[in-house]
């Protein structure tokens, strides 16, 4: 039974930290603002982290445009993930054919960070020990361990945004998954008395696009 307390601060601090974790950076939102870009690279980190513990191989992009689809897409967007310093590609000694997609430091760091603001989202809602979020944080190991073995979520994730209900329907607008936070943020904000199901609040989109580089669809303001 989900305590609503718990499930209200974990909300709060999730949408507080993911939303400051986005702020100002128009680069990182605009090369990750669609979930399919996200999952992308998502699932190259995994891929990369499960073949270091000699279960699987490592991700090409062939590997990855099978698993995501999306093909032309995916293959401009590794292009810009490497233009942009996050991922390198290494050919593999045995059969130059193979290019393996390799995480780079700043990808790796970002996702270590976004990673940590879930995880504390866990800790508060008593799924996992408390303590679980700084070691994520300073046990590279661990980290490593953890994104190896998170498949399964990558997986759930990437059949709820097929979904019909509101959080997966703006996540598939530039950056919907931040509107949502936001909106969430904002009801939140609202006294508890003025919160009936449903119940209407102010919300200005305006500074939104100035600082994460998308356009507000106007279906999400309408």
């Amino acid at each position: 039974m989900v305590n609503e307390a718990d499930y209200e601060a974990a909300i709060r601090s999730c949408a507080k930290s993911i939303l400051a974790l986005h702020w100002g950076e128009r680069l990182i939102n605009k090369i990750f603002g669609r979930n399919v870009q996200s999952h992308a690279a998502g699932l190259i980190i995994i891929s990369h982290f499960t073949a270091m513990q000699g279960r699987g191989r490592r991700p090409t992009l062939a590997f990855i445009q099978k698993e995501i689809g999306h093909s032309r897409t995916l293959a401009a967007f590794i292009s810009l993930l490497r233009l942009s310093g996050f991922l390198s590609i290494e050919i593999d000694p045995q059969d130059r054919r193979l290019r393996f997609l390799t995480p780079e430091e700043p990808l790796l760091a970002g996702l270590r960070s976004w990673m940590a603001q879930h995880m504390r989202c866990c800790e508060i809602m008593g799924y996992v020990e408390p303590g679980t979020t700084r070691r994520l944080e300073n046990d590279r190991a661990f980290f490593e361990a953890v994104v190896a073995n998170t498949a399964p979520l990558l997986d759930w994730a990437r059949e709820m945004a097929k979904g019909s209900n509101s959080f997966a329907v703006l996540d598939r607008f530039d950056c919907g998954d931040r509107i949502a936070l936001a909106l969430i943020q904002r009801h939140y904000q609202t006294p508890v008395t003025a919160r009936s199901s449903p119940h209407w609040f102010e919300f200005s989109a305006g500074p939104l696009p100035q600082h994460w580089a998308f356009p507000i669809p106007t279906s999400a303001t309408s």
